[in-house]
């Protein structure tokens, strides 16, 4: 038996968080991504969600740890305790846009707050003429998550879930 790192802790109370709303029928989960990097020693899970299947827009969750993150958790004489812990963003897809409105940002800033560092991208297909955009916005925390932070995480997919809603009335 091994003991289980901060990444496999957080992880599994997030999946947990995710999984409970969707099993309450106020999300649906869409895709997992569970990856180990051998040759960097990193691992990251990704989970995609929507608000119901016919919902236009979707969030990843994206929660790494790399070398660094585990390193720090399990050679305690490197004192880099600080680094023991993960780093977490989400991804919002907005399907099917015309062009970019800044309001969809502004309401995304204004659930996650001004700590954390946002990344917008314009998809667009030009072989397509009539093709629709694709808007991509990363919200992406500052600082890790520790384990003791776990109970933050069920707060975490709550936020998740009002994202996904704003983003519902403005598409």
């Amino acid at each position: 038996m091994f003991d289980p790192t901060a990444f496999d802790n957080i992880k599994f109370v997030l999946e947990g968080a995710l999984y409970d709303l969707d099993l309450d029928g106020q999300i649906c989960v869409m895709d997992r991504n569970d990856m180990i990097n051998v040759a960097k020693l990193s691992r990251q899970l990704e989970m995609t969600i929507k608000k119901n299947r016919n919902s236009k827009s979707s969030c990843t969750v994206v929660l790494r740890a790399d070398i660094t993150n585990l390193a720090a958790e399990l050679h305690p004489k490197l004192q880099s305790e600080k680094e023991a812990g993960c780093h977490i963003k989400m991804v919002f897809l907005i399907p099917e846009q015309r062009s970019f409105n800044m309001k969809i940002l502004e309401d995304l800033q204004s659930i996650w707050g001004n700590d954390r560092e946002y990344h917008c991208k314009i998809i667009s297909d030009p072989l397509q003429d009539q093709s629709p955009n694709k808007i991509e916005i990363e919200v992406i925390f500052k600082r890790l998550i520790y384990e003791e932070q776990i109970e933050d995480l069920t707060v975490l997919a709550d936020v998740i879930l009002q994202s996904l809603d704003k983003l519902e009335l403005d598409g």
